[in-house]
């Protein structure tokens, strides 16, 4: 089997609805230091995609990194549908399938705001925020691996650098 397809390849998009990643087409290559900036940096988030959500397999094999998405928008307490999508750079639509699994596994809860009652923000549970512990713990992990790979400092002005070229991205965008 060619290295692409190979399901553990850190190159191959991350999926827990086929048997099989499918290999994302720009990432088709072999990488090497002096690879494209974008090339590296999916092979990188796709590790850290693929190492989170086999930590939190081992309690719920449904979730994907869709929910993990989600998840990561709660962080600072419950939102409306909406606020997610737009944090997540998508629609209300598009995101409400992945919130209804969610609230239908027993992972959020819709609640009620005093302040306007059709509005319903969405809040973990007991267990959305189990899922979300054993997520950041593993996400946790790999940065230390990491920091033991490069160093504490070198580690840093990795994450600056790469804070940098988002931002001038960002920056750009009207």
């Amino acid at each position: 089997m060619p290295d692409y397809l190979n399901p553990r390849n850190t190159l191959a998009r991350v999926s827990r609805n086929s048997p099989r990643a499918v290999p994302d087409s720009l990432a088709v290559l072999e990488l090497r230091p002096t690879s494209r900036l974008g090339a590296l940096a999916r092979a990188l988030a796709a590790v850290v995609t693929r190492e989170v959500l086999e930590a939190v397999a081992e309690e719920d094999p449904r979730i994907r990194g869709a929910h993990l998405r989600v998840f990561a928008t709660l962080e600072d307490g419950p939102r409306r549908a909406s606020e997610i999508a737009e944090r997540l750079g998508t629609t209300k639509q598009t995101i409400a399938p992945v919130i209804d699994e969610l609230v239908s596994w027993g992972y959020l809860e819709r609640t009620l705001d005093p302040a306007d009652r059709r509005a319903k923000p969405l809040d973990f549970t007991d267990g959305g925020r189990r899922i979300a512990r054993t997520a950041l713990t593993a996400a946790e992990s790999l940065d230390r691996d990491w920091e033991s790979v490069l160093g504490k400092e070198e580690l840093e002005v990795c994450r600056a650098a790469l804070w940098r070229l988002l931002e001038s991205r960002r920056r750009r965008r009207p």
